[in-house]
């Protein structure tokens, strides 16, 4: 069973690890995992708290209308920037624990590929590769790709793009997998039992007959989903085959393994992606608020003298 409704839903809208990364790898950002605690020695503190807003006071003596319109500033102010910082902190934290390694040290799939290169062998890649197919099947594996609609509801989540990418790295394997292996030349004719000269037939091998059942329609197009639930199923029967494309998908297409892995890494964990979105979003909020209160009370000011 794959995951609900809700949780595909979350990861469909959820921004990346990757596109949380410009935050969460920022150090601005990760100074304020201490405004919690920082935050509340200031509030409880009556001494630090008077000289906070002596000095947010004296910055401000030039006594313009704007000042004497906006008066002393209110504490409520200041809460407001302990607890924006704070929420900004929770997702600073909330990144630094739960955001893949891979998306923290390396910020594309071609910066993974170049800072790991000699880590990524075939038999890590073969690795990587069924797991990119376990992953798929854990999110589409009630899909019916010939009902639309249905299709459409298992890739929620999932993602068009990973799901075409996929595809087409399965078709390009099995299309190298079926390219004719030269042969020394045979004979055209040959010698039957009996002596009697006979031409030889084209070499037919169980490979080429067992690959024939994997097409669709007359026309004979690769079926990318058998394939796939070859692969991930991975019966001993049929071992030849999904050993063939994990062999295949590590050693000639090791850069589209690479870049859908990253994929499948940035878009995991729909839920911490989703806290870490709304603690950035309502820190950046509550600090942006008393800016634009600020903003709203000059143009007012200006307005009104003009």
């Amino acid at each position: 069973m794959g995951p609900s409704s809700l949780t595909r839903l979350v990861a469909k809208y959820s921004p990346t690890w990757t596109a949380l990364r410009t935050l969460g790898e920022s150090n601005a950002v990760k100074l304020t995992a201490l405004a919690p605690v920082l935050g509340s020695l200031v509030l409880v503190n009556d001494e630090l708290s008077r000289l906070f807003h002596s000095t947010l006071l004296d910055a401000s003596l030039p006594l313009t209308e704007a000042t004497k319109l906006l008066g002393v500033v209110p504490v409520p102010r200041l809460h407001m920037l302990y607890l924006g910082l704070s929420f900004l902190g929770v997702g600073a934290i909330l990144f630094s624990i739960w955001c893949p390694a891979v998306i923290k040290r390396y910020s594309s799939p071609e910066e993974w590929l170049r800072g790991e290169e000699r880590m990524l062998g075939p038999s890590r890649l073969t690795h990587i590769f069924f797991g990119i197919i376990d992953t798929y099947w854990e999110w589409t594996s009630q899909s019916d790709r010939s009902d639309d609609p249905a299709m459409r509801d298992a890739l929620e989540g999932y993602g068009e793009e990973r799901d075409s990418l996929l595809h087409g790295l399965i078709n390009d394997i099995v299309i190298e997998l079926e390219r004719p292996v030269e042969e020394p030349e045979r004979p055209a004719v040959l010698m039957d039992a009996s002596g009697e000269r006979v031409i030889a037939p084209p070499p037919q091998t169980d490979d080429e007959s067992h690959f024939q059942r994997f097409r669709m329609g007359m026309s004979g197009e690769i079926n990318t989903d058998e394939y796939i639930s070859v692969a991930f199923h991975r019966r001993m029967a049929e071992r030849y085959m999904w050993q063939s494309l994990g062999t295949y998908a590590a050693t000639s297409f090791k850069e589209q393994v690479v870049f859908l892995k990253y994929l499948d890494i940035q878009a995991d964990r729909p839920w911490l992606r989703a806290a870490t979105t709304i603690a950035y979003s309502i820190g950046a909020l509550l600090l942006a608020l008393p800016t634009l209160h600020t903003f709203g009370a000059i143009v007012s000011s200006a307005w009104r003298a003009a």
